[in-house]
């Protein structure tokens, strides 16, 4: 007879294993977690937590970066770029990924934005494209009026790295930028940097 009862009773218990209803139907179970209520063992039958995956904080940011500039949210992106620019070492997306968000601002006319991302563009990253440098130095000039800071930026820019067709515009912005010197246009010592 012990071995009939326990034949019967492993079966029994299979058959709720499989057929028992979820805990959050269960008034037995409702409001609290399996097993959290019963010295933290596991129910029969009720599914095993995954551990939890993290992301590290590089991987995440730059996933949150990328996606608000997929979706055209240019003042959510710049937002995660700015915070994660304030932490020590300042964050350096990608290259591809910041001349990115360039160009969305410069599509959105949010000039002194765009410059702020250039600056950082132009500073950090080794051999920065050329025609990032011949924009900034533009915007410098035209919105900003920061023409020795221009000049230091055109005189990076190495000679035969920029289109036949943009060397015209380079050598214009020397002149007008020489030119607003000259007129006695001044600008602090930080503003023309390195």
């Amino acid at each position: 007879m012990g071995g009939e009862n326990w034949d019967l009773w492993s079966l029994v218990g299979r058959w709720l294993g499989r057929f028992r209803p979820s805990a959050s139907s269960s008034p037995r179970t409702q409001g609290h977690s399996s097993g959290s209520a019963r010295g933290g063992r596991q129910e029969i039958g009720a599914p095993k937590r995954a551990k939890p995956r993290f992301e590290d904080p590089e991987g995440a940011r730059l996933r949150r970066f990328r996606g608000h500039l997929e979706l055209d949210e240019i003042e959510a992106a710049l937002g995660v770029y700015r915070r994660a620019r304030r932490k020590a070492p300042p964050w350096q997306p990608p290259a591809p990924d910041r001349r990115e968000l360039i160009r969305a601002l410069l599509e959105a006319e949010s000039w002194d934005d765009a410059i702020e991302v250039m600056e950082d563009y132009v500073r950090e990253v080794d051999n920065p494209a050329p025609r990032v440098r011949l924009k900034l130095a533009q915007l410098l000039i035209h919105r900003q009026a920061r023409p020795a800071r221009a000049l230091k930026i055109l005189q990076a820019i190495a000679s035969g790295s920029l289109p036949a067709p943009l060397e015209p515009v380079r050598a214009e912005l020397v002149r007008e930028a020489q030119a607003m010197i000259e007129e006695g246009v001044l600008e602090l010592e930080d503003e023309v940097g390195g």
